[in-house]
């Protein structure tokens, strides 16, 4: 069952995940820009865009720090490091010792 790290929605984390009415999107990919007040996140299962989410910069901050400690908390209570996609790119990059 997922654990909740940290929240700024009105819901507790238990009912936002039992709610029915809220979409449920599965991604594997994603892509990201910005305006000057806010950015754009494109979702993307396989390669393909699933939903675009708008978002003022400040809680793109916040998301960001959110994402970053349930990451870390994973890390500590599992000890297993999460590697992000570009240093799994980077290590299949390096040359292999023999």
């Amino acid at each position: 069952m997922p654990e909740e790290i940290s929240s700024v929605a009105p819901l507790s984390f238990q009912e936002l995940l039992n709610d029915n009415s809220i979409d449920n999107l599965y991604i594997n990919g994603f892509s990201m820009g910005h305006t000057l007040t806010e950015a754009h996140l494109i979702l993307m299962e396989h390669g393909k865009a699933k939903a675009i989410a708008q978002m003022p910069l400040t809680i793109v901050k916040t998301l960001a720090a959110g994402l970053n400690n349930l990451v870390n908390s994973f890390e500590e209570t599992t000890k297993q490091q999460v590697k992000s996609l570009e240093e799994i790119q980077n290590s299949q990059l390096q040359p292999k010792k023999v």
